[in-house]
């Protein structure tokens, strides 16, 4: 195997376990926020939904990954209604998993289409 490869390799290995933490971080702070808050019945199963995809995609990076990017249609459509501030809303409900989505998406590539040496 080829230094190229090898780096290939990492570089992809690094990009699931970024993924993974931000997506862990963002499921503790669900956590907490819904432990906290009380705000109704909507962020626990949205809570749920994240830590069921957080589940997802530790094996399924492309399904994972698809979920993500449907859970930020899904925020956008749904949760957009519940007056949150712009920007909180924007950092808390579509940044992390869009960020997510995309890194396993790519990772996902990445492994099974590697660059031509």
């Amino acid at each position: 195997m080829s230094n190229q490869a090898a780096a290939a390799r990492q570089r992809v290995g690094l990009m699931r376990w970024v993924a993974r933490i931000l997506m862990f971080g963002w499921a503790i702070y669900w956590v907490y926020l819904i432990f906290t808050g009380g705000y109704g019945v909507v962020p626990v199963i949205y809570m749920v939904l994240v830590i069921a995809i957080l589940a997802l995609t530790w094996r399924q990076e492309l399904i994972g990954g698809v979920l993500l990017i449907l859970q930020v249609i899904f925020a956008w459509s749904t949760l957009g209604e519940m007056r949150f501030e712009l920007n909180q809303f924007y950092l808390l409900m579509i940044v992390p998993p869009l960020l997510v989505g995309v890194l396993l998406i790519l990772g996902w590539w990445l492994a099974r289409y590697p660059p031509a040496e």
